[in-house]
């Protein structure tokens, strides 16, 4: 979720589609892809590889299914992803399903309306499946990050990128905080090269969310 205002997003969106656009992305993972639009702000400037996209919402992925139905390089699963297979309760928020998770809310202010079952599935299958070379990760998972991460397994080491929003204050228990983030990823090489304003609290003007992209240093390494 953002609250800045249109030029800050416009430049952001801007520096990220250049970085994403460098590494030579060919397969993108877009995990909570919600109605698809990451994706689709790509594929309508420029992004010409393949869409592997996972909602786990079944009313979101409906309308995910519909957007994307012309493109024949997307294809869609209605799974939510983590760390282990198997099944979950899945908490739909009422903001559009922008907060819905795997998680409970910490705060008051994500209302959740229902919650349902759905399946759990890890990255890794379909790393083997759709491929890892030139791979790139969205994370839209609401506090899941690390465990999505955890769930790709040894191909983490073969991709390129990854985009993730990470929390400064938990707004879900349990929720995998930025500095705890951020050094996992320093341990499996990725740099961070691009930040993003995240959600702002309107009552006090303090950030709680920040968006984050990582590099895979092995793979494109950081020039002085």
């Amino acid at each position: 979720m953002y609250v800045t205002s249109a030029d800050e997003w416009q430049f952001a969106a801007f520096r990220r589609r250049a970085i994403f656009m460098k590494l030579g992305t060919r397969v993108l993972y877009d995990v909570g892809a919600q109605i698809g639009g990451w994706s689709q702000y790509l594929r309508n400037r420029g992004y010409m590889g393949a869409v592997v996209a996972f909602e786990p919402n079944p009313v979101t992925f409906r309308i995910l299914e519909a957007n994307s139905r012309n493109d024949s390089n997307w294809v869609n699963y209605n799974l939510a992803v983590g760390d282990v297979a198997g099944t979950a309760r899945f908490n739909i928020a009422g903001n559009l399903g922008e907060s819905s998770s795997l998680l409970a809310p910490h705060v008051s202010r994500i209302c959740v309306e229902k919650t349902v079952e759905v399946e759990v599935c890890t990255l890794a299958p379909y790393f083997e499946k759709h491929g890892v070379d030139g791979s790139f990760i969205k994370l839209d998972v609401q506090g899941f990050e690390e465990r999505v991460l955890l769930g790709v397994g040894e191909a983490l080491t073969h991709v390129s990128g990854v985009y993730l929003e990470a929390a400064l204050e938990p707004d879900y228990q349990n929720s995998c905080m930025f500095d705890d983030l951020h050094a996992f990823m320093q341990s499996k090489n990725f740099a961070l090269v691009h930040t993003e304003p995240g959600y702002v609290d309107p009552a006090t003007g303090y950030m709680r969310e920040i968006n984050c992209m990582y590099v895979n240093k092995k793979l494109h390494p950081i020039q002085s």
